[in-house]
């Protein structure tokens, strides 16, 4: 009798948890039990809250943990810089790409020139960056813009450069 009455409360558990977990709010839910079928709905509303702040937490914990696994990013051959204006040398080149750090020089130049890099659909490189932190940073000043989290190395030894931020077009290199 004890384990019929253990299974039936582990069942009925099981079905509370997984009809809690797919609750809406804009539909009733119900359990059915042949003729003993109840709304639902009365018995959640305490708990709905806990529920979705749970599945919030799991999910910024999932989020931090794969964007901490790309951190630090660094691009050594290159830093905060001037970079002399370049032209008629990268025909290749079919995306405007730039080149920034999270540092406040970067945020900066990000600022100026969203405008002009959003217009000309430019991708960018966040090719030197420490923590978390410095990626929100980013991420705040580029909306709009798509930005890669990437050592540029290669980028720098293929094209001679040493210093960011830069702009990358099949025109020239700038700043």
């Amino acid at each position: 009798m004890r384990k019929i009455l253990v299974y039936l409360l582990l069942t009925t558990a099981s079905i509370i948890i997984f009809v809690a977990q797919n609750l809406s709010a804009s539909e009733s839910n119900v359990i059915y039990f042949g003729s003993n079928s109840k709304v639902i709905d009365p018995y959640f509303k305490k708990i709905r809250p806990e529920i979705e702040n749970r599945k919030a937490s799991v999910k910024k914990r999932k989020s931090n943990s794969i964007l901490n696994n790309i951190l630090p990013i660094r691009t050594p051959s290159m830093k905060v810089g001037r970079v002399t204006r370049k032209t008629n040398l990268l025909n290749n080149i079919t995306v405007p790409t730039f080149l920034i750090g999270s540092d406040n020089t970067s945020i900066e130049w990000v600022r100026k020139h969203y405008q002009q890099l959003r217009k000309m659909g430019a991708i960018g490189m966040l090719i030197n960056a420490e923590t978390l932190h410095d990626l929100k940073k980013v991420a705040a000043v580029s909306k709009g813009l798509k930005v890669i989290p990437k050592s540029a190395e290669s980028v720098a030894k293929e094209m001679q450069l040493t210093a960011y931020p830069v702009l990358i077009t099949s025109n020239s290199i700038q700043q």
